[in-house]
């Protein structure tokens, strides 16, 4: 049973792992880097606000693959 269990916990933790790279790579796409450097502000803060929603749902997705 102490098997099964490890495992599970590593299964979690690799899916969790795999997801946050997922999310990380999305977020630091190259469009969005080239985007945040424009020169209208309202643009950059814009791309910098859906960064942050995409890092947080990655987040969330992480937190409810954990539990």
């Amino acid at each position: 049973m102490e098997y099964c269990d490890n495992e599970n916990q590593r299964s979690k933790s690799y899916s969790a792992l795999n997801e946050l790279l997922h999310g990380s790579v999305a977020a630091l796409k190259p469009d969005v880097i080239a985007s945040v450097s424009a020169p209208n502000r309202n643009d950059e803060l814009e791309v910098i606000k859906i960064a942050n929603n995409n890092l947080q749902q990655c987040v969330d997705k992480l937190q409810n693959m954990v539990r």
